[in-house]
C-alpha cells in the first residue's frame, strides 16, 4: 500500500533543508478520473467541475493552473492549438474507460439492418467514445448517416449530451433507442436494470478489433511546465502522490473507499459531498472494491501505457487523423 498526500516538500542540499511549500493548483471534470485525488477531498487548490467545457479548453490557453485533467486526445489537442502561448504539456494517461452501446428496447441482433428512424444519446461530441463511435458505426456497422438530419422532423439521428450522466438520466425516460454511455455508469445500470438493459456493443472490444489492438484513450494529466521549472520539487511531490493513489486504486482500492467515506461523514455541507465533488455516487463508492477488482475504472499506473505518445497516437491514426508532435509531451 502507497502513502499518497499533496503536500509540501522538503530539498535537502549540503547545509541545510529548504522547503517548497509552493501549493500545487489542479482542476478536473468530475467523474471516475476524480478518484485519483481520493484524498483531496478538503484541498481549496483543486476545482472540480461538472461542466469542464466551460472551464477546461480556456484553462489550456491561460495557463491558469498547475496541473488539469481533461479528455487526453482533446488535451493534447487543445495543447497543439494554443502552441503559441500554452506553457500545459501531456504528463501521463489516468485510465482506459469501459464505453458500451446499450438499448432497453432493442437486441444486439435488430441492429444487423439499420433502421433510419432510429435515435442515439451520445455524451460530449468531441470526446473520444463518439468519435469512435461515429467511425464505427459508419465503416465497421453499416449503421449509414447517423449525423444526417431527419427530414420528417428536422432533428438529429444522433444527440450529443454534455456528460454521461446527462445520458444516464435520459435511459430512466427512455426516450432514445440506443445510448453510449461510460463506466461506471454503465456497470451500475446494469447491477440495476439486468436484462432489461441490452448491451449492445463493447466499443473498446470493437475498436480493438477494427484497429489491430488500439485502444480508446480516456482522461490524462498535463502539467504546466512553467510551474515545473519554477518549482519542481513541489511539482514532483504532486506527481509523486498522484501516481501512488492511481497504484492504490488499481491494487488496494479499499484505501480510496476509506478516504471517500470519510469525506463523506465529515462534510455536513450537501453541496460539498462526495457525489458533488468527485461526480462519484455512493453507491461505486460502496462498491470500489468489488469494481476494482478487475479494474472496471481501467487506471493506469505509468509504467502500464510505455509509450504515451504512441498510445494516442494509435487511436489518432486510427481515426485518420495527423499524429501528435513530440513537443506536446512533457
Amino acid at each position: 500500500m502507497l502513502a499518497a498526500s499533496c503536500g509540501t516538500s522538503e530539498v535537502k542540499t549540503s547545509s541545510s533543508v529548504a522547503v517548497d511549500d509552493y501549493a500545487v493548483t489542479w482542476v478536473t471534470p468530475t467523474g471516475a478520473p476524480t478518484l485519483a485525488f481520493y484524498d483531496q477531498g478538503k484541498n481549496e487548490k483543486w476545482l472540480s467541475t461538472a461542466t469542464p467545457a466551460s472551464v477546461i479548453p480556456a484553462a489550456f490557453a491561460a495557463n491558469s493552473y498547475d496541473a488539469i485533467v481533461f479528455d487526453g486526445v482533446s488535451g493534447l489537442n487543445l495543447v497543439k492549438k494554443n502552441a503559441d502561448k500554452t506553457k500545459m504539456r501531456f504528463s501521463r494517461w489516468i485510465n482506459e474507460l469501459g464505453f458500451y452501446v446499450v438499448s432497453r428496447t432493442h437486441t444486439k441482433e435488430e441492429t444487423a439492418t439499420w433502421n433510419n428512424a432510429w435515435t442515439i444519446d451520445a455524451f460530449v461530441e468531441t470526446g473520444n467514445s463518439s468519435k469512435a463511435f461515429m467511425s464505427l458505426a459508419e465503416n465497421v456497422w453499416n449503421w449509414k448517416g447517423l449525423s444526417s438530419t431527419k427530414a420528417e422532423t428536422g432533428s438529429k439521428t444522433v444527440t450529443f449530451e454534455a456528460g454521461v450522466s446527462d445520458v444516464a438520466a435520459n435511459i430512466s425516460t427512455n426516450g432514445f433507442d440506443f445510448y453510449v454511455v461510460a463506466d461506471p455508469v454503465y456497470t451500475t445500470l446494469k447491477g440495476k436494470m439486468g436484462d432489461n438493459l441490452h448491451l449492445i456493443y463493447d466499443l473498446q472490444e470493437e475498436w480493438g478489433k477494427a484497429h489491430d489492438g488500439a485502444k480508446i484513450p480516456s482522461a490524462a494529466l498535463f502539467v504546466n511546465s512553467a510551474t515545473m521549472s519554477a518549482h519542481p520539487t513541489a511539482m514532483n511531490g504532486f506527481l509523486d502522490a498522484t501516481e501512488a493513489r492511481i497504484a492504490n486504486l488499481v491494487d488496494h482500492p479499499e484505501v480510496a473507499k476509506e478516504a471517500l467515506t470519510a469525506y463523506e461523514n465529515e462534510t455536513a455541507d450537501a453541496e460539498n459531498n462526495v457525489e458533488q465533488r468527485f461526480g462519484i455516487a455512493a453507491g461505486i463508492v460502496n462498491s470500489l472494491p468489488t469494481l476494482q477488482a478487475t479494474n472496471k475504472l481501467g487506471f493506469k499506473k505509468k509504467a502500464d501505457i510505455a509509450d504515451a505518445r504512441a498510445y494516442a497516437n494509435k487511436f489518432q491514426t486510427a481515426l485518420g487523423a495527423a499524429e501528435f508532435d513530440a513537443s506536446l509531451f512533457l
